[in-house]
């Protein structure tokens, strides 16, 4: 087996942002997965009769950059993952904490997602466990019922430290640190640190004309290639700390660029001579594509900034639900979706901001206590939700 490589940064303190920025980033993820059915658009097909804008102007705003986040703090948490494996032994812990519990819960929570879902819209009415084979031989969903639903983003995770690993550990080398030392006094020096939006716009516009987006690893280059890039960004942060100082001290101006941004685009999706409105943007136009990364990047640089100024700082809570994290974003979308569920079959006569409150308060509820109660003190249910097995 070959050695453990050496670091690539002098990283003695433990970055409790990063910790805070992931942990926040998927508790506001499980509030807009909770909010879907509440407004007209997007997946799971469970909807409400009546529909919010203002949900949908948040949801609209959330989706522009949280998933970039997460997979730039995922780049973060590689760094860290790698210093003290070898390449076969990094591979094999990724395997178990990421494919394991993807498989598990392709078996178990899946099915039981998607046996509401067709309950809602009358594709199949009957017990789940006769639901159950169809999802397995029925096809593709949303046409058919097999779905790795929010477990996609794990699985691409994984892709991404199959593409990068190679990189990662050239990164470590003397070659690498002395070219890493290059970036980031490139990207430190001035308004440098905008120039990383030049290669999201060229693979927007290259790319997403081809692939406008489906989470399948086959239809999905453009926005696969683009958040494998942050993901890389992710690890080069942390490897020239710099860069972090430099986005604490640019915060405001991001901010304000950022905010100038999303209303641009917010303004576009409201004419429809220009085809802006609802979902679906027109990305044909360069000029909208170039505001669209832009944006995307200016928030994320806000949010590293942000947090960094203020959130470097360890806490019980931090660190219970630092590893709470995981578990509770394989559970959430199957309650949340059994819950939505009920409350659109059941309850017409609630307002729309009362339903999706009860859907939000019980999904948190349910899952923190199945976490708590169920994964955390077993080492078998650990296994399975992708955490370290409790030493004996």
């Amino acid at each position: 087996m070959d050695n453990p490589p050496k670091t690539t940064a002098n990283i003695n303190e433990r970055l409790y942002y990063i910790d805070w920025i992931r942990v926040l980033a998927f508790a506001i993820l499980i509030l807009v997965h909770a909010g879907i059915p509440f407004v007209p658009f997007g997946l799971p097909m469970i909807q409400n009769n009546e529909t919010s804008e203002v949900l949908s102007l948040v949801i609209y705003f959330l989706h522009d950059f949280r998933l970039e986040v997460l997979f730039l703090v995922s780049g973060v948490g590689t760094y860290f993952a790698m210093r003290k494996l070898s390449s076969a032994g990094f591979i094999a812990e990724r395997c178990k904490r990421l494919i394991l519990p993807t498989v598990f819960a392709c078996f178990t929570l899946m099915p039981l997602m998607i046996y509401f879902e067709k309950m809602h819209v009358g594709d199949f009415s009957g017990g789940f466990f006769e639901f159950f084979p169809e999802f397995f031989t029925n096809g593709a969903y949303p046409r058919g019922n097999f779905s790795w639903g929010q477990m996609w983003f794990v699985v691409y995770l994984f892709c991404f430290v199959l593409i990068a690993q190679p990189l990662f550990r050239y990164f470590q080398s003397e070659k690498g640190i002395n070219f890493l030392t290059v970036i980031q006094n490139k990207l430190c020096n001035g308004n440098n640190i905008y120039l990383m939006i030049i290669p999201f716009f060229l693979l927007e516009i290259s790319l997403r004309p081809h692939f406008p987006g489906a989470r399948d690893l086959i239809h999905d280059w453009a926005s696969f290639s683009q958040w494998l890039l942050y993901f890389i960004v992710g690890y080069i942060f942390v490897s020239a700390p710099r860069l972090f100082t430099l986005v604490e001290t640019l915060r405001h101006r991001c901010l304000l660029v950022a905010l100038v941004f999303s209303a641009l685009v917010m303004f576009l999706r409201t004419l429809p001579d220009l085809g802006y409105i609802e979902s679906q943007i027109n990305r044909d136009s360069l000029f909208m594509s170039f505001i669209l990364v832009a944006k995307t990047w200016c928030w994320v640089l806000t949010i590293l900034g942000f947090a960094k100024r203020y959130l470097q700082r360890n806490s019980t809570i931090l660190q219970y639900c630092n590893e709470a994290v995981y578990p509770i974003f394989i559970l959430h979308f199957t309650v949340s979706v059994a819950l939505s569920y009920w409350i659109v079959q059941c309850s017409a006569d609630i307002g729309v901001w009362t339903k999706f409150g009860i859907v939000s308060l019980w999904t948190f509820v349910i899952i923190m206590a199945t976490y708590h109660f169920v994964i955390r003190p077993f080492s078998l249910m650990r296994l399975l939700f992708g955490l370290k097995v409790l030493s004996k």
